[in-house]
């Protein structure tokens, strides 16, 4: 070890004082050439005859040098440095060469650097807290359907576990749908929605998180129900509303009209436990009662109402099945207990079948995964293929290139040069192309992922994710970069080094049709048929999902969409109760609807195609579910002239009027779906329910029946929906809150933005106003997916058969010139222009042919893979295949024409000289 010390710093000597280092070398082979000129004259030895036989003596001083530097073990450096020296004046006097390489390359490299760093975010990357490997998420299984939601008083029977997990969590709603209403002291009266999670009191310990201001919240924050008003905020609501100013712990923010003081600052990198929907604001489970529900409806003790997710952290060296049991028995026992005295033995042998099952949280809940793994297992795939068509587009180039060099690489052979190292500075050349490519991969990368990030952030939940550019990601595009460097330099720097070298030697040149020559020239065709092979691919899965999203679009959703605004609130947020709800939505209705522009104005509690969910039972006496049968229906608060508004048809009975009040007996309007199932060929007008539930004595009668409309998705059929007047909301709902108010306008829906907003501020500035936009932008948030598929697909498509044409030039131009003297000789005997033009373009269509053969083949292996994503059309639909093969055949006979002209120009006495 100590040897090796000594001598690293005698080579990084060698390597940067390289000049010093060979003077030493000549200076001290001088001296011992001295030497021995003075032995040998010591022993009577003329001078020149000493001198002759002191250089035999001690050999050739070039030799002896070149020894010296083998033994310094620098050398290798040395002669990478002149490859890399000599790669770059090669690349620099080809520039167009160089340029169309480098560029194809950065394309191909900066789609995948850009694409991965959104899969790494979404699919890949552990949660940012200590040892994410010992999380685990539960859920509890045995019953009708999986649990995955626990009530507070289960989380406090099963976290006093200790003897298999070191801690456990609870938290709602990690996955963003809990949004307050936020004031900041000293900020105006206006107040702002903000994404908020309640979590237990120990959240940051387990996870292993601490502030970087302030603290976090403590078990001492989470014991007394409404009694510690505090709040950590995220590090991006730090920088966005409080301009990083430190002293922001210990100021007073407003949360749905109550006081919070802020205790910490957590760290920029901590996005919560959910990748894509990070918390502005956290606040402790007990405060539950005042930011989420009716003001003052706690249900932390609620042993039976789940809302908690829970996380635990296992003990080191405890298996997975031993704290499975072990929680299992706590979730039992509570079960068991809390069901009391009148629980009878199925009841006790059902409970004994529940059991907690464990799912990996290392990356955080899945509820992003389960949206967008499949889109991105597609995307990736597609910038793959993209990419092996650059570094086959490459590979063209540099064959064509290797053929022109092929005088010099034998030459280089001639004079001794090992084909070893001949390869290894052409792999050299490829490198340096592939790692320029990559560097301007990684700046065109940057670029790209902001443009996915705001393609993925366009949905009806808003996701917002940190996908930074990191050594991780900058890591994968470095291998990537060397990896295509190796992949596409291999075949060109074999064929190079394999040159004729006696009749470049003694004629000048490589035989015209040497059999090498022929090889690999037909190797790159093989490669640009490749390449047309995977275009194919790529543009019918880009016209399959842009027909799928052109489908969707002109899809009848059941309601008119044009001209359509939406404005969501929601007062319950600033305290209001009951019937003030009630009475500010009467207000707002008739101000809205009495503004010049505005057609009408009406409200639900979901907005169509908005993704929400509200099921409820639903009981029909006499009716006896069939097997398969779905169960529940969705509720829809409306106001009255609600379907009027939305184009919505009344089949049978009438809509909502003014009389269907809160005084009124209960009303309902079901969709077709709910009639079909319920009631068959009957007319249910006049027909009554129950809801099933603990109010199912409370009947319903059915007024009417409308027309099924899309509701959480356009792809979904039939949806069951039950509508109710909103001043009818039934006891055991929830109070009426957050609603979204539908107004027809007269012209350009975002027209009438301020005017409306401007009524919400004239009648409380205090309640939040959100979720402004249209129902075509409703409508196209939840399509995300297709468009996500649609957009990038037909981008990296046309990618892709833009480089296979340039791969295809290429070819055809370095065949036109390898050909030049048979082009003559036809010429000369009298062969016409278009025969030649027509000999060079059955070329492309014979490379073309191939590559649909085998792109067809590539087209039906992935079909599985995108049927579930299409719409109204089979992976194999026979016209998106027709059109993509067309699109491909007319671009490729338009780019060979060029070259097909070119050659058809030739000058026959020219062409016969041509060697």
């Amino acid at each position: 070890m100590m040897r090796w010390l000594y001598k690293l710093p005698l080579r990084f000597r060698t390597l940067f004082r390289k000049s010093h280092v060979e003077q030493e070398l000549s200076d001290e082979l001088r001296f011992h050439l001295e030497k021995l000129i003075e032995e040998n004259l010591a022993k009577g030895m003329g001078p020149e005859e000493a001198r002759y036989a002191a250089l035999r003596d001690l050999g050739g001083f070039e030799q002896i040098k070149e020894e010296c530097r083998d033994m310094r073990r620098v050398n290798y450096i040395e002669n990478f440095l002149q490859d890399v020296s000599y790669g770059l004046r090669v690349l620099a006097k080809k520039p167009g060469f160089t340029f169309v390489a480098v560029l194809s390359l950065a394309l191909g490299i900066g789609a995948n650097t850009a694409l991965f760093s959104l899969v790494d975010a979404v699919l890949l990357k552990t949660l940012p807290v200590q040892r994410p490997d010992e999380l685990v998420l539960l859920d509890e299984s045995g019953g009708p359907g999986t649990v995955q939601y626990f009530p507070y008083p289960v989380f406090q029977q099963m976290s006093t576990e200790s003897r298999v997990i070191t801690g456990m969590l609870a938290s709602f709603d990690a996955d963003g749908t809990l949004r307050v209403s936020v004031r900041i002291s000293g900020g105006g009266t206006t107040a702002e929605l903000a994404q908020a999670q309640l979590v237990s009191g120990n959240y940051y310990s387990v996870l292993g998180v601490n502030a970087i201001l302030g603290r976090t919240i403590t078990p001492e924050d989470d014991k007394v129900p409404g009694g510690h008003p505090v709040a950590v905020i995220s590090h991006a609501y730090w920088e966005s509303r409080f301009e990083h100013d430190p002293s922001v712990v210990g100021k007073t923010i407003t949360v749905n009209g109550h006081p919070f003081t802020i205790i910490g600052v957590t760290p920029q990198e901590f996005f919560g436990i959910t990748p894509g929907h990070p918390p502005d604001v956290t606040i402790p489970l007990m405060m539950q009662a005042q930011v989420w529900l009716a003001p003052g409806q706690a249900i932390v003790n609620d042993q039976r109402f789940g809302w908690l997710r829970l996380m635990a952290r296992l003990k080191p060296g405890v298996a997975e099945n031993l704290a499975r049991a072990a929680l299992t028995t706590r979730l039992q026992q509570f079960e068991i207990r809390s069901a009391g005295s009148v629980l009878s033995a199925e009841d006790r042998h059902a409970f004994l079948q529940h059991a907690v099952q464990f799912a990996s949280a290392s990356k955080g809940l899945d509820s992003l995964r389960r949206q967008f793994s499949k889109p991105l297992l597609i995307l990736i795939t597609i910038v793959g293929l993209v990419l092996l068509i650059a570094c086959a587009n490459v590979a063209i180039l540099l064959l064509a290139r290797a053929i022109e060099r092929q005088r010099e690489f034998a030459v280089r052979l001639a004079l001794g040069a090992g084909r070893l190292r001949l390869i290894r500075q052409l792999l050299t050349e490829s490198v340096l192309l592939s790692s320029t490519g990559g560097a301007l991969g990684c700046l065109l990368a940057y670029w790209a992922r902001n443009v996915l990030l705001s393609l993925i952030s366009r949905s009806p939940l808003p996701i917002s994710l940190h996908a930074p550019l990191d050594s991780r990601i900058l890591s994968f595009s470095i291998g990537l970069s060397l990896f295509t460097g190796l992949l596409f330099g291999l075949a060109p720097a074999l064929q190079s080094t394999r040159a004729e070298i006696a009749p470049a030697v003694v004629g000048g040149s490589v035989s015209r049709e040497s059999t090498g020559r022929r090889f690999w020239s037909s190797l790159a065709q093989l490669l640009v048929s490749f390449q047309f092979a995977l275009s194919l691919v790529l543009l019918v899965g880009a016209g399959l999902f842009l027909r799928s999203l052109s489908k969707l679009n002109r899809l009848d959703a059941g309601f008119s969409r044009d001209n359509l605004l939406l404005v969501s609130v929601d007062p319950t947020m600033v305290g209001y109760k009951g019937t003030q709800v009630l009475d500010f939505y009467d207000e707002v209705l008739n101000r809205v609807a009495s503004l010049p522009g505005v057609h009408s104005a009406a409200l639900s509690s979901h907005s169509l195609l908005s993704g929400g969910v509200d099921d409820a039972g639903f009981a029909v006496a006499g009716y006896t579910p069939r097997p398969g049968d779905a169960r529940g229906v969705n509720l829809n608060l409306v106001s009255p002239g609600f379907f009027r508004l939305m184009g919505i048809r009344i089949l049978l009975g009438r809509e909502f009027e003014l009389r269907d009040n809160r005084n009124a007996p209960p009303v309902a309007v079901i969709s077709e779906a709910v009639a079909q199932q319920y009631f068959g060929s009957e007319n249910p007008v006049g027909k009554t329910f129950g809801w099933g539930g603990p109010s199912e004595n409370t009947r319903v009668e059915i007024i009417g029946v409308a027309r099924n409309v899309k509701w959480d998705s356009l792809r979904n059929e039939g949806a069951r929906i039950v509508y109710l007047p909103f001043q009818q909301n039934p006891p055991w709902h929830d109070p009426l809150g957050q609603v979204t108010f539908e107004v027809r306008t007269e012209r350009t829906a975002l027209s009438m933005v301020a005017p409306v907003r401007q009524q919400f501020q004239s009648i409380d500035k205090s309640i939040p106003v959100f979720d402004i936009k249209t129902q075509n932008e409703q409508t196209e948030e939840s399509l995300i997916q297709e468009h996500l598929l649609a957009a990038l697909s037909a981008g990296f498509g046309v990618l892709a058969l833009a480089l296979a044409i340039v791969g295809l030039y290429g070819t055809l131009s370095n065949d036109v010139i390898r050909r030049t003297h048979e082009i003559g000789t036809r010429i000369a005997l009298g062969a016409r222009s278009a025969n030649v033009v027509w000999s060079v373009l059955a070329q492309v269509l014979r490379l073309v042919l191939i590559g649909v053969a085998v792109g067809l083949l590539g087209t039906w292996s992935i079909s599985r893979l995108v049927d579930s994503l299409l719409f109204g059309l089979t992976p194999t639909d026979p016209g998106t295949i027709g059109v993509a093969t067309l699109l491909l055949a007319v671009t490729a006979i338009l780019a060979g024409y060029v070259p097909a002209r070119r050659a058809s120009k030739v000058d026959a006495a020219v062409a016969l000289r041509h060697e």
